[in-house]
């Protein structure tokens, strides 16, 4: 689309908006391709006991890959979205609480010390790859 002018010279300008904004729609549709993940957590084949509380992080290995996504385990299953797709490191926070409520004598806030249920062998951490997504992408930690 070109404009011409009174003099006969020629304008460019209406040509690089619509060139502009092409790119612009373009580039929205552009960036790391992402997966919604699901399945179950459980510790040697067994479900997570019911008082614990735990959360997957996803990561993806390559920082330009896309976002890390967290996702909270509700009765041993978990539920994703935006998972970057390609290698994941996977880490789990699963911790359940021990002994009697306490008051902290700082704040005087009730609190209860907690213990890790994480096994050592999955305490680094898992690797999968993410190609699409999983509604059974499973952890038996």
């Amino acid at each position: 689309m070109l404009t011409s002018l009174g003099n006969g010279r020629r304008t460019y300008a209406t040509h690089g908006v619509v060139v502009a904004c092409s790119i612009a729609v373009l580039a929205a549709g552009c960036g790391p391709s992402t997966a919604d993940l699901a399945g179950k957590v459980t510790i040697d084949g067994k479900p997570l006991p019911d008082d614990a509380k735990g959360t997957l992080y996803f990561a993806p290995t390559n920082p330009d890959a896309g976002k890390a996504v967290a996702s909270a385990i509700e009765g041993s299953a978990y539920q994703a979205s935006g998972v970057p797709s390609g290698e994941i490191s996977v880490s789990f926070e699963i911790t359940q609480d021990v002994g009697p409520k306490k008051v902290s004598q700082r704040t005087g806030a009730e609190y209860q010390e907690t213990k890790s249920l994480v096994p050592p062998s999955a305490a680094g951490g898992l690797r999968i790859d993410v190609t699409g997504d999983n509604a059974n992408q499973d952890f038996d930690l």
